[in-house]
């Protein structure tokens, strides 16, 4: 009619939008139950729900792998979006978020499939043949310690021999007072636990504890006097016999603050 204005529909069509990738989707999901999983492990651990053996070696790389196999699919999903239209790039930042978080997860306990790990040696020296002994961490801990801290001989030697051949006695070319001073300021800078310093008799000895599990290893330091300077050795040993995943790890940076750069 004359003088009427025609109405516009009352709905209106909403741009289409391109649903974010599956890959990209179950990825994130994937990544956050891993990092769920991992964390679990020492969790568990700590509040007496898991023994170590299954804390460490099963949950917490389970957890590990998982996160790991979704930063794999959160990558496949992103090399996806990529082939699509520029205004259709959904879940770029999720899908990065989930490669990140997944691959940090499988660097910190994640196993490769098919590949073998070195064993987790409960007891790692540089000189297996006369291990640097503990003095005051043995009077510390009191009864339990012979067994503990006794050295398991060839059979564990030649276990380490075949796992860690880099791990040798240290030759420096300072004085032994030199050699015990620096290894002194090594271990505080490694913020351990530091039990004794023995200048007279060239030992030092430390404990230190993994940061998720709270696992705790003792480190002793052995330094003697050797042709053109001094020698050192270093021992680490875990307080519980199923544990030793750091043990090579605590020997090597000893050694590697130590080195001459």
């Amino acid at each position: 009619m004359p003088g009427m204005v025609r109405r516009r529909p009352s709905y209106a069509y909403s741009r289409y939008q391109e649903p974010i990738a599956l890959a990209i989707r179950v990825g994130a999901v994937l990544a956050l139950a891993g990092v769920v999983v991992l964390f679990a492990g020492p969790i568990g651990y700590r509040l007496g729900l898991f023994s170590l053996t299954v804390a460490a070696d099963r949950i917490f790389v389970w957890g590990a792998n998982l996160a790991g196999a979704a930063a794999v699919l959160s990558l496949l999903g992103l090399l996806v979006t990529f082939t699509r239209r520029r205004e259709a790039r959904r879940g770029f930042g999720r899908a990065v978020l989930a490669i990140a978080v997944g691959a940090a997860a499988f660097n910190a306990g994640g196993r490769w499939p098919f590949a073998t790990s070195p064993p987790a040696l409960h007891d790692v020296t540089t000189d297996t043949q006369d291990p640097p002994a503990y003095v005051t961490v043995a009077q510390l801990r009191g009864t339990d310690t012979p067994a503990a801290l006794t050295y398991g001989g060839e059979p564990l030697a030649s276990r380490q021999r075949a796992a860690y051949p880099d791990i040798q006695p240290l030759q420096l070319a300072v004085s032994r007072d030199e050699a015990v001073t620096r290894a002194l300021a090594a271990v505080r800078e490694l913020g351990w636990t530091l039990v004794s310093a023995d200048g007279t008799a060239g030992r030092i000895e430390a404990s230190a504890a993994t940061r998720l599990f709270g696992t705790v290893d003792d480190v002793v330091v052995r330094v003697s006097a050797a042709d053109g300077g001094s020698r050192v050795d270093v021992r680490s040993t875990s307080r519980d016999s199923v544990g030793g995943s750091s043990n090579a790890t605590r020997v090597r940076a000893v050694l590697d603050a130590l080195s001459p750069s």
